[in-house]
């Protein structure tokens, strides 16, 4: 069987795994996902902002953009047993080949302290000049998800310094040769000035798991 990493992922090795129907960026399903925040939330939210605002955070190295903005406003997103996580392998295994490695971080249920399947997956992005695009290996990231939870429809996104972009992905045809990927990408949203849309979209996104689940 054919093994293949989420790190060597290009669109042409992808189109080799999988059939891809890109849509786009769209203003759904993030109009209709947006769930209302709680004064809490809210609270929380402007806490983790407010110093972001007097921050370079497009000049700091992935790891500090990470973990100054990013991972906090995950951990803003949980609900019960689901949970932010960080570096969580991901294997799917398909008809006629394996997709797996690690996710850069996760919304997934944790009760006995270690990472399901994940509801949410998260790709930072780098920003060297030789980095490649995180298109490829977040949508091969959401397919490999998308088997591993045994479900037909996956979300996720990736982030550069505090910019984030959600991938939502359907896909059919699983247990074929070639499955079907569907994908329809949103805006770029900045965390310093679009932090609760975001939050609320997470929120609906895990509503909307747990609801199909």
């Amino acid at each position: 069987m054919r093994r293949v990493t989420f790190s060597e992922l290009t669109r042409d090795t992808l189109r080799t795994l999988a059939q891809l129907t890109e849509h786009g960026i769209s203003d759904e399903p993030w109009g209709s996902l947006q769930m209302p925040l709680t004064e809490t939330e809210r609270a929380r939210l402007a806490q983790l902002i407010e110093p972001l605002h007097n921050y370079s955070i497009q000049l700091v190295n992935e790891a500090t953009a990470w973990a100054r903005a990013i991972y906090p406003l995950l951990m803003l997103a949980e609900q019960g047993t689901i949970r932010a996580w960080a570096e969580v392998a991901v294997r799917g295994e398909f008809t006629h080949f394996t997709l797996e490695g690690i996710v850069d971080g996760a919304l997934a249920h944790g009760p006995s302290g270690e990472a399901e399947a994940p509801y949410f997956v998260v790709l930072e992005a780098k920003r060297s000049i030789e980095a490649k695009s995180p298109v490829p290996q977040l949508y091969g990231q959401l397919l490999a998800a998308a088997r591993a939870s045994q479900s037909d429809e996956m979300f996720g996104c990736y982030t550069i310094g505090d910019t984030w972009t959600f991938a939502h992905a359907v896909v059919t045809n699983l247990d074929t040769e070639r499955p079907h990927l569907t994908i329809t990408l949103s805006q770029e949203l900045t965390e310093r000035t679009a932090a609760e849309t975001i939050l609320s979209i997470l929120k609906g996104i895990i509503a909307r798991r747990l609801h199909a689940t």
